[in-house]
């Protein structure tokens, strides 16, 4: 069975990327897949913004099933003060994408809901950072 992460990330992405109140709360074009950099590698987009983040994708077997199971992580960045805003920004994220229906071309989409949930402050004392992870159960097409 081929790798269901990438049609995932692709259905995660025009979700966000089109979901009204998620764009209420970063603007247009805050979604990012491969988040903006400089050619120093300096970090170009603007806070607030969503970046879809790493996936881990593990064989879920059974006598007559050769699915997935996909962990992917959405991470939500914004300046403080304090955490409100990112908190907004992750709970519009799991509003738009918890127990919903995706399509992911070439398999069929189980189950797909949060898993999990993490505010964080990064080094810099000012940035704030969400970690929200997603399970996917998948199997073929058929």
């Amino acid at each position: 069975m081929s790798d269901p992460s990438l049609p995932l990330q692709g259905a995660i992405y025009q979700r966000l990327s089109n979901d009204t109140a998620l764009k209420g709360l970063l603007g247009n074009k805050k979604v990012f897949d491969d988040i903006p950099r400089d050619s120093n590698g300096n970090i170009t987009a603007t806070l607030p913004y969503v970046s879809i983040g790493e996936d881990q994708v593990l064989p879920d077997k059974a006598s007559c099933l050769d699915g997935r199971e996909v962990i992917i992580t959405l991470h939500a960045w914004d300046k403080g003060p304090g955490f409100p805003k990112v908190k907004q920004i992750s709970s519009a994220i799991i509003a738009a994408l918890d127990d919903v229906e995706l399509t992911v071309t070439g398999h069929r989409l189980v189950e797909f809901g949060l898993q999990d949930v993490r505010h964080l402050t990064e080094p810099d004392g000012i940035t704030k950072h969400s970690v929200i992870n997603f399970r996917a159960l998948t199997e073929p097409a058929s």
